[in-house]
C-alpha cells in the first residue's frame, strides 16, 4: 500500500524514524490521502466544466456534493479512523487493523470486517454522486457560475 516516497517523506519531515515502518495511522492517513485526491480530482472536474458542484479537500473533513448528492470523508485522528458518508443513512467507518497489517470497516459494534480501499470507496462514491445528479431532470442540471460563453481563460481550450 505505501511506496517509497512516502516513506521518504515521512522520514523527511521527521514523522518517523529510520527503524520504524511506516504502520497503522500512517497507512490509514495515505490511504485518506488517495480518497481525498479522487475527491479533489472530482471536484476540480466538476467546477472546470461549470456544473453545480461545492466541496472541501482541506483538512480532515473532504467532501463532494454534486447537486443533491453528497459523499464525506472525516479523519478522526483521535480514534483512528475515518468516516465515510454517503448519503443520510449509508455510513462507513475504516480503521487499522494490525493482525491483518490493512485497513478494515468497523461495524456498528466496532468489529473489525472486510478489507477496505478507501481510494476504491471514494471512487465509487463519487460515481454514485455522479449517476444520481444524471438522473435527475434537466432543469435542476443548472450551471453554478458563469454561461458558456463566458470568457475564462484557464479553461479555454
Amino acid at each position: 500500500m505505501t511506496d517509497d516516497w512516502h516513506r521518504k517523506l515521512a522520514l523527511d519531515l521527521g514523522t518517523a524514524t529510520p527503524a520504524i515502518t511506516l504502520e497503522g495511522p500512517a497507512l490509514l492517513e495515505i490511504a485518506f490521502g488517495r480518497a481525498r485526491s479522487v475527491v479533489a480530482y472530482a471536484l476540480e472536474l466538476a467546477l472546470a466544466h461549470r456544473l453545480p458542484a461545492t466541496g472541501s479537500v482541506a483538512g480532515d473533513d473532504v467532501w463532494l456534493r454534486l447537486g443533491d448528492a453528497r459523499a464525506r470523508f472525516t479523519m478522526n485522528r483521535r480514534e483512528g479512523h475515518v468516516v465515510v458518508s454517503r448519503g443520510q443513512d449509508d455510513e462507513m467507518r475504516a480503521a487499522w487493523e494490525a493482525e491483518r497489517s490493512a485497513i478494515v470497516e468497523l461495524g456498528a459494534d466496532g468489529a473489525a470486517g472486510a478489507v477496505v480501499d478507501l481510494e476504491a470507496v471514494a471512487q465509487s462514491a463519487v460515481n454514485g454522486i455522479v449517476a444520481e445528479w444524471r438522473a435527475r431532470p434537466p432543469s435542476p442540471r443548472l450551471l453554478s457560475v458563469h454561461p458558456p460563453n463566458h470568457e475564462d481563460e484557464p479553461t479555454k481550450g
